[in-house]
């Protein structure tokens, strides 16, 4: 491994770090269990979830990250191989990351939420060509959950959005 490759792996893992402390901050922060019970998902005396990723939340966090940042780095014409190899559990965390209102990566100009509960144009990008590729790129990855979702169960795939209503964001 070079040291460029070790600068890289820093910058990246500076990169995450924001990513994640941004998310918890916007998103984490407002989690609401509604006719949940906390203690059953976040132990005992547990009135909410915590105000920071789990530790099994963060891996998910991290590892959806860097799949939808190398989908957005990449030629469209790659997506469909990439995204045939990714498990439905994984498309499914990819994208909703999609959904995000913050930069992916090095993105120059981060998004900002327009029409919360549109999901077709949820974006105000200052660059085009970042918007209609995150929105392409949630449509391909919807195209690969339904056709998952047929071959193993022969119904409709159910939005994640059904979820994130039950927990308060929608």
């Amino acid at each position: 491994m070079s040291a460029k490759d070790v600068a890289r792996m820093v910058r990246n893992a500076s990169i995450i770090e924001k990513a994640i402390v941004e998310f918890e901050q916007d998103i984490v922060s407002r989690i609401r269990m509604d006719g949940l019970s906390p203690q059953e998902f976040y132990g005992p005396g547990a009135r909410k979830h915590p105000p920071t990723l789990t530790p099994t939340e963060r891996p998910r966090f991290i590892c959806s990250y860097y799949a939808l940042w190398s989908l957005m780095t990449v030629d469209r014409s790659t997506w469909e191989p990439r995204l045939q190899a990714m498990t439905s559990q994984e498309l499914y965390y990819v994208q909703e990351m999609t959904k995000l209102t913050q930069r992916i990566g090095r993105e120059e100009i981060p998004p900002s939420l327009r029409f919360p509960h549109d999901p077709s144009y949820p974006f105000d990008f200052h660059d085009h060509d970042q918007e209609q590729k995150r929105i392409d790129l949630r449509s391909s990855i919807w195209e690969q959950i339904q056709r998952n979702s047929w071959r193993f169960f022969k119904s409709e795939a159910q939005g994640a959005s059904i979820f994130a209503m039950h927990e308060g964001f929608l």
